[in-house]
């Protein structure tokens, strides 16, 4: 039982000792998701921002050039798309969301037709001023609000996609949160179990070893008090005197006493009374049966 005790204390701490480890692994996995999560919608948002920003960049430069003629602008269009497609390219990496890659991929779709909507235009300018020296820009009214247009929706989707990533941080945040929660109640809860389990532990091992010390310090005890009387003992035929080591004899009683812990009280058996005091043996009650012992000695 002892060893019983001792093992089931010692599982108790190393159960104990798990659930620590597990707790600090499971809060620094907590933890590390929680920081990709955010670098990952972080990178989403911000994309989705700079994706809307250069849209609207490229449309300034491009009416910029349409009507002042700079050639800077007409460089800075197809830079400004060029990083426009690159943010997409970097939301097409990201995202995972089907509702969020539906409208990515419309954001796609509408971004892919820039570039030629608004070189048809930049050749248009240029053809112009080389044949008369001005650009009609109402002769090209209608392409321009159809690129107008199509900048605008891009705008419009990519805050709608930042939006829509920011909102589900949120939400996946939320669940974290309300996840990491829980773990923390049931990991209070098995530290307080464990935790009982090991103080009862040691509460009967304690008991267990305080009562065996009881024990073993009765025994020993009783057994200091134990004195036995063994071999052959040389007792006189007629008197009952006991012959001792040193070949002295004496008396049975005193001999006794000196090699036990047995004390005598004196009395006189009915027999003896009826020798020495017959004027009083009528007054004896029935004589008991014979001791076997005693009809072995008389044998």
């Amino acid at each position: 039982m002892k060893k019983l005790l001792a093992t089931g204390f010692l599982i108790a701490i190393f159960v104990m000792f798990s659930i620590s480890i597990f707790s600090l692994h499971m809060a620094q996995g907590i933890l590390t998701t929680f920081a990709e999560e955010n670098r990952h919608f972080k990178t989403i948002a911000t994309a989705a921002t700079e994706a809307s920003s250069y849209a609207k960049r490229a449309e300034g430069h491009l009416l910029l050039y349409l009507a002042l003629h700079r050639p800077a602008d007409r460089n800075k269009y197809p830079e400004r798309i060029a990083s426009l497609l690159e943010q997409l390219r970097i939301l097409d990496q990201r995202i995972q969301h089907p509702e969020a890659r539906d409208l990515l991929a419309t954001l796609q779709g509408t971004s892919g037709q820039l570039l030629s909507g608004g070189n048809a235009l930049i050749a248009a300018h240029d053809a112009a001023l080389a044949q008369a020296g001005a650009f009609d820009m109402t002769a090209h009214q209608e392409a321009i609000l159809s690129l107008h247009e199509d900048f605008s929706n891009i705008r419009k989707m990519g805050v709608q996609l930042a939006t829509f990533e920011i909102h589900l941080e949120s939400r996946l945040v939320q669940a974290a949160i309300r996840n990491a929660k829980r773990l923390r109640t049931y990991l209070i809860g098995l530290m307080i179990v464990a935790s009982w389990f090991t103080v009862y532990l040691g509460l009967v091992l304690n008991r267990m070893i305080h009562a065996l010390q009881t024990e073993s310090r009765r025994r020993e005890e009783a057994l200091a008090n134990v004195r036995v009387l063994s071999g052959l003992l040389p007792i006189c035929m007629s008197c009952k005197k006991i012959r001792d080591d040193k070949g002295y004899w004496n008396q049975i009683e005193g001999y006794i006493r000196e090699h036990s812990d047995a004390e005598f009280s004196h009395g006189m058996c009915p027999e003896c009374i009826r020798k020495l005091y017959p004027e009083y043996a009528d007054t004896l009650p029935q004589t008991p049966p014979v001791s076997p012992l005693v009809k072995e000695s008389v044998r």
